[in-house]
């Protein structure tokens, strides 16, 4: 798990408003930057980016968050993916102990999904199918 002192300090050294603008060209309009939203087709830009408070929106699909969120969103990272990302655009080397043990689980995590005779257990019910009367 990451410490809440460390994911505050990856906060606080990263603006927004320069992270998402390596992905979405922006335009101030007003107290907010504007662009085309990254997550869908657009052709009027509907997604905003607010710098005092560290905040994206788009108010054509709704997604929204601060820079982790948008990393998580963008790029189908964890949660301690997305800080280690973040981490690095600001320069700010991370705890390599708590980085390890984020790669541990998800390899034990990926694991889990073979029983034990090494049979993934998608490919399990791709062949024989769900049965319903297991509940």
């Amino acid at each position: 798990m990451i410490p809440e002192a460390t994911v505050d300090k990856v906060l606080k050294a990263v603006n927004i408003a320069d992270y998402i603008g390596q992905y979405v060209q922006l335009r101030k309009t007003g107290q907010n930057l504007f662009g085309l939203c990254p997550f869908h087709e657009e052709h009027t830009p509907s997604f905003s980016v607010n710098e005092p408070k560290q905040i994206f929106h788009c108010f054509s699909c709704g997604r929204g968050g601060n820079v982790f969120k948008f990393v998580m969103d963008y790029d189908n990272a964890t949660f301690p993916e997305a800080v280690k990302k973040v981490a690095d655009f600001a320069g700010m080397p991370l705890d390599v102990q708590w980085v390890m043990q984020h790669r541990l689980i998800q390899r034990s995590a990926s694991n889990s999904n073979f029983t034990r005779h090494g049979r993934s257990i998608s490919s399990y019910f791709d062949e024989y199918g769900e049965r319903s009367d297991c509940t």
